[in-house]
């Protein structure tokens, strides 16, 4: 018997008997609702029992099911603590090692320091996942994150890598003609900016830089630093972002720098279960080692 595989499973009933609708329990799960029906139907073929009733207002529990569902209640947790503490009982340096990330860390300086990481440990991979979604390390979704953050979870084991900055940033292109810098704050509305959409207004960047704003007639709204920053580069507008950008584009300069911290503080995370897992470890403190090596103590710290 798989008894990783029947668990599962059994994520997938407990998903949709507490959300009793398909998609939603997809949703909760990070799955989609054909895989959610697929696997109930063939756990109940399986073990020969019906588990739920499909009515129009949704899927809900047999006798059988209920009587699963409260044997099943609260140990969720315990089961997902057992399956990562398995993952710590091997202590070679190889296999996989699963990093989710921004997309404006993963196309800036991570690469780099993958591609050195991998040079140190070839037997150890490194996969990525790009999302401003902040993925669940409890449920073995990625190893390791590497994340600006506020605060940490209780639940996961944070490594504080220091003060990402933010600067206001322009290309050299972008001031050719009429557009001055003199008075800056003064004239910031006779400027064009590109600026973050309300998918990321829990920023402290985002936050500083809409207060300061008045006029939106010449603001272009975008929902990622990386396509801000290239639109910078091009000429397009001007747009508050990470020194560290600065390094990629070489032809953006420094208009204006907050005297206030507007930035945030960049985090590695584990989940506490795996933080001492040989290559967990071993890939947490080299990247904490080389990220504030090159971004935090960099040239762009104090820039």
């Amino acid at each position: 018997m798989n008894i990783e595989e029947n668990w599962e499973d059994l994520k997938y009933f407990m998903a949709l008997a507490k959300e009793k609708r398909l998609q939603k329990a997809a949703k909760l799960i990070k799955s989609n609702h054909t895989t959610v029906y697929r696997r109930i139907l063939n756990f109940e073929e399986k073990f020969e029992i019906k588990l739920f009733e499909s009515t129009p207002s949704g899927y809900f529990l047999t006798p059988a099911g209920e009587e699963l569902y409260h044997k099943l209640e609260g140990l969720e947790e315990r089961m997902d603590t057992i399956f990562n503490s398995i993952q710590g009982l091997d202590t070679k340096l190889k296999g996989r090692i699963l990093i989710t990330t921004t997309p404006s860390i993963a196309t800036t300086f991570l690469p780099k320091i993958i591609k050195k990481f991998q040079q140190k440990w070839p037997d150890l991979f490194v996969d990525l996942k790009v999302s401003n979604q902040f993925y669940n390390l409890s449920k073995r979704e990625a190893d390791i994150a590497i994340r600006p953050a506020s605060d940490v979870p209780l639940h996961l084991i944070g490594r504080n890598l220091g003060e990402l900055n933010f600067a206001i940033y322009g290309s050299k292109s972008y001031f050719k003609g009429n557009k001055t810098r003199e008075d800056f704050l003064k004239n910031i509305d006779k400027h064009n900016f590109i600026v973050l959409d309300e998918s990321l207004e829990h920023l402290k960047s985002k936050k500083w830089l809409d207060s300061k704003l008045k006029d939106d007639s010449r603001i272009y709204k975008v929902d990622d630093l990386t396509v801000m920053a290239k639109m910078c580069s091009d000429g397009v507008g001007l747009g508050l972002m990470p020194h560290y950008f600065a390094d990629i584009y070489k032809n953006l300069e420094v208009i204006h720098e907050p005297k206030e911290f507007v930035g945030s503080h960049l985090w590695i995370l584990t989940h506490k279960n795996m933080s001492k897992v040989p290559k967990v470890k071993t890939c947490t403190d080299f990247l904490y080692e080389e990220i504030s090596r090159v971004v935090i103590k960099g040239p762009f710290k104090d820039a």
